[in-house]
This record gives C-alpha cells, structure tokens and sequence, in this order.
C-alpha cells in the first residue's frame, strides 16, 4: 500500500512539472514577440507605442531644395589634336578631295588636289595632314601625299632632269626579242605614283629619270616584259605593264558654250578621274562610284571621237562615256538637276 501511495505521488510530481515547463514556453514566446512590437513601434526602447506623423507640413515653410548640379558641359575636341607641326613640300601622289576639318563627310569637301600637285604642309598625323595650297588651309589625307623630290617630273613642271644620249652607258642593252612597231605610238603612264625610264631593260637597267601619272611618250618597239619608249628625244626603257594606249590627257575636247545638262541611259555608269577604260584594280583611284539610270550631269566638253565627255559633279571635273548620255530625260521621268557626287579620300 505504501509503495502505490509513493507511486502516485511521483507521478503527480512529474505531471506538475512538465506542465510548468509548457506555460515558461509559452510565457517566453508572448514575452518574444511582445519585445518585437515594441521595438517596432518604440525604437526608443521606452516601452510606449509612437503614433504615425500625420501633421500636415507647414505651408509657409519653403521645402528645402537639393543643391544646384552644374552641368557637365565637355568643350569640343581640338580636330588637329595628336598633329605634329611640321614644314614640308608635299605633293598629291592621287587626285585627293581638299577638305574643310580632317573627317570623312559629303559636307567639309571644299575641292580637290589633282595629282602631282604640291602644296606646304605644316601639321601631319597618321591619318590627315594639314596643308596650305594657294594661300589657304586644307586637309588632306595623309596616305594620298608624298613628299616632293626634284627627281620626279610632276604633270605641269618643267623637266628636272634632261639626261643627254652618249656613250657613257657602259654596256649595250640586249634586245634583240624586242619588236619594232611599224608606226610608233603615243603611250600614258599609269603608274600610281611613278614610273622609272631605264637605261635597259630590266631591273638592273640604270634609272635615268622618273616620270609621273598622265606622262605620253611614243614607244617604238617591245617585247613581253618591256617597252622601248623615246621621251623629249632621249631613247629609256620602261616597264610595259604601266603604260597604257588609251588617252589620259584629257586634251583636243570641244568645249561647249555653255553647261549642257544631259542624262544618263545606261543603268549604271562609271565616274572617272581621266578619260580611259583603265582597269580599276589596275589603277584603283582612277574609278569613282558610279551614276545610275536617269541621273542629271552637266557637260562642259566632248572628245574628238564623241567616246567621252567631260562634266561637273559636285562643283568639280570628270570623265564619263558620252555614248551614254541624252539631252532627254529617259521616259520622261522625274531627274534631279546635278547629282551630289562626291569622291572618297
């Protein structure tokens, strides 16, 4: 009997304290998130609740404004920043567009720097060079100028160098695998800066005078590889490969009183720098972007045998077929009155 009476009230023992244990469980947890709401609403820790700001704000009380930003204003870039000062003569080594600032655009061409003529330069980059040509400031692209030598013969300058026949070629050329033309003729130079008249046939045939773009010489006799070419007088060979037949010179046209407005027929036609069908990859400056069917052209002169005609686009000269040309408008269709043209660098 005693042992069931200490039983009993073990187990009422043990019942009593786990339910204490539930209700500290319990009590901590209000007591955690109570502590939270508190904290929430009081950040001051005062136990008290802070009611929401809900005053309206003063409307005599100027709102504070953030402080004034300057703005980033960048100053344009100098266009001739990275230039180096320099003075030199140069010359066009291409027909070149002369241009107002030293960038690629349709609107700073001004007008062009023909081949082989010089100018002084005063400020180079490895893109553009600054130049002063008749009295004004242009720019040019760099890779289009070289630096003037005396040795060359430029289109317009007097001879430099005037070499006189003689014996003081030590040996005699061999050609005997040239051909001797019945009749001589006329050859243009179309090497793109210029072309070396030799003593002799061959690379080891001494260089007695340099020649440039446009040069005309007669060739007397040729073979595979060369030409033997008579110039002021004085016999050279020349390497055939940059001599061509066809005209260049852009001399004996018919000028016309006055511009002739005419159109084009064909559905594409070539723009060139001289009046020749010089192949482009030959002499790739030669050749400009093409006009299109019933574009408008102004012509100012035509060659002797009708072949080509000289006409302006966008204020300067060139050369297309004149076989394609018409004082009619195609089909009657609507055409501009010039088109705005404008070579590239």
């Amino acid at each position: 009997m005693l042992k069931k009476i200490l039983a009993f009230a073990l187990a009422l023992l043990v019942v009593a304290s786990m339910a204490a244990c539930s209700r500290d469980g319990e009590d901590d947890k209000e007591k955690d998130n109570d502590g939270q709401q508190t904290e929430q609403n009081n950040p001051e820790g005062n136990g008290e609740q802070t009611p929401p700001d809900t005053t309206d704000p003063d409307p005599d009380q100027t709102p504070e404004q953030p402080p004034e930003q300057t703005p980033d204003v960048t100053p344009p870039a100098d266009p001739e920043a990275g230039m180096t000062e320099v003075s030199e003569e140069v010359y066009a080594t291409v027909t070149v567009d002369l241009r107002s600032a030293p960038e690629v655009s349709v609107d700073n061409v001004v007008g062009i720097l023909r081949y082989g003529q010089r100018a002084t330069r005063t400020k180079v980059s490895e893109e553009w060079s600054k130049i002063t040509y008749q009295e004004s400031e242009y720019f040019v692209a760099s890779n289009c100028l070289a630096l003037y030598d005396a040795s060359i013969e430029l289109p317009g300058d007097d001879p430099v160098v005037d070499p006189v026949p003689g014996d003081d070629d030590p040996v005699t050329p061999d050609t005997s695998d040239f051909v001797t033309l019945d009749t001589p003729e006329t050859v243009y130079v179309v090497a793109e800066s210029a072309l070396n008249l030799r003593s002799a046939p061959g690379m080891d045939g001494e260089i007695k005078l340099k020649v440039g773009f446009g040069v005309a010489m007669e060739r007397v006799a040729l073979n595979n590889t060369w030409s033997r070419v008579e110039y002021n007088g004085v016999t050279y060979y020349a390497f055939s490969e940059f001599l061509t037949t066809d005209d260049i010179s852009g001399e004996g046209y018919t000028e016309l009183a006055a511009p002739q407005t005419m159109y084009v027929t064909a559905s594409s036609l070539w723009i060139r720098y001289y009046p020749s069908m010089i192949e482009a990859a030959k002499v790739p400056y030669t050749v400009l972007e093409g006009l299109h069917y019933g574009d408008a052209v102004q012509c100012i002169a035509i060659s002797p045998d009708s072949a080509w005609a000289r006409v302006l686009i966008g204020g300067n000269e060139y050369y297309v077929g004149y076989q394609h040309l018409a004082l009619v408008a195609p089909d009657g269709g609507e055409t501009t009155p010039e088109v705005p043209v404008i070579p590239g660098k």
